[in-house]
């Protein structure tokens, strides 16, 4: 890319007006370095909380710096610092200008050093530059003796004691160097992007309106298309959202129910059985009665009372092992006993209340 530029940089008139780039035959330049024989160089201290400087910004603040009378002008921006260079309008408009001080400062971006460029046979310009900063830029007119001087001068005004000087054959010599410093952005910054004119632009918009016109229509009916079906998915899922509210809603309803009907049982096993363990006092009982060498032709549990059909040679003292279990609080004969008329066993049916363990 940077080839592309060496090839055409051509030196300057006089007047520092001549475009280094001659393009093709009969096309004009679309580039423009300005001398130092015509640049106004000033550098200044940007103002504390200034964090975007623009052309807009320039112009209302330091625009009065200018010795010319509505100038062209060219501003860089480095370390709080604002390099401006003012210059008479030139004949042409281009769209990319660039003042030789502000190449300059691509070959030395760090220390301090005095740039020397001959401009013409008896004129030099000098470029004080430190750390990457253009701090001076003076066009000597005279001979090697009142140069030397010059240089004394801006050294003593910058405070710089020991000084390295670097000298060039010409002011191609100086962009040249300077373009084969700069990075592949910065190029791309400098020179390609400017190019890009509005014309160009214009023709690039009347070639794509068409086609992103009917892209745009496409997209919109695919968008409204599936605005519809999502519409009616959505709808779908709001009925089937209903449906299983109402489901829900009847399960809840059960459950309800049936949580009802649990504390009930329970609050009736809670009454009805707690303290009798039915199971225990018909094994206790069964025990006793065998002990005893009786039988039980029948029995039955029913919430604290035993009721039975015994038989045993001795009914009596049947009931009594009965009440020595602790199992009732009473045992009662109900009917009559009998007895067996050849035989010496009696039976008789018994109601036992059970004792509750409260």
């Amino acid at each position: 890319m940077k080839d592309i530029f060496l090839k055409f940089i051509s030196l300057y008139d006089e007047k520092g007006i001549r475009p280094f780039i001659e393009g093709k035959r009969g096309h004009p330049s679309k580039f423009l370095f300005v001398s130092p024989n015509i640049c106004f160089f000033k550098i200044v201290d940007l103002p504390r909380g200034v964090k975007k400087v623009d052309r807009q910004f320039v112009e209302f603040n330091y625009a009065n710096l200018s010795p010319y009378s509505n100038p062209s002008y060219f501003f860089s921006v480095k370390d709080g610092k604002l390099m401006l260079w003012f210059y008479p309008q030139p004949p042409s408009p281009y769209p990319v200008v660039l003042p030789l001080g502000y190449i300059a400062t691509f070959l030395e971006k760090s220390g301090t050093k005095l740039i020397k460029v001959p401009l013409s046979k008896d004129n030099v310009a000098l470029f004080l530059i430190v750390e990457g900063v253009l701090v001076s830029e003076v066009v000597h007119r005279g001979e090697e003796g009142g140069r030397r001087n010059t240089i004394e001068m801006i050294k003593k005004k910058h405070r710089i004691e020991e000084i390295e000087i670097v000298e060039l054959a010409e002011e191609g010599e100086l962009i040249r160097r300077g373009l084969e410093s700069l990075s592949f952005l910065e190029t791309l910054n400098l020179f390609i992007f400017p190019l890009f004119s509005l014309n160009l632009f214009k023709k690039i918009i009347d070639e794509v309106r068409f086609p992103l016109i009917l892209l745009l229509i496409a997209l919109m009916v695919n968008d409204y298309s599936h605005y519809v079906l999502l519409g009616k998915r959505a709808e779908a899922l709001r009925f089937e959202l209903k449906e299983l509210k109402e489901a829900n809603l009847l399960i809840e309803s059960r459950l309800k129910e049936i949580k009802k009907y649990t504390r009930l049982w329970e609050a009736f096993y809670k009454k009805e059985f707690q303290g009798v363990p039915l199971l225990d006092i018909a094994e206790r009982v069964a025990e006793s009665v065998q002990e005893a060498k009786g039988q039980i032709s029948w029995l039955r549990l029913h919430d604290d009372k035993l009721t039975a059909y015994l038989i045993a040679k001795d009914l009596a003292n049947l009931i009594e092992a009965l009440m020595h279990t602790g199992l009732f609080e009473e045992i009662k004969i109900v009917g009559t006993v009998r007895k067996e008329r050849k035989g010496k066993r009696e039976w008789a049916q018994i109601e036992g209340r059970i004792r509750r363990n409260d």
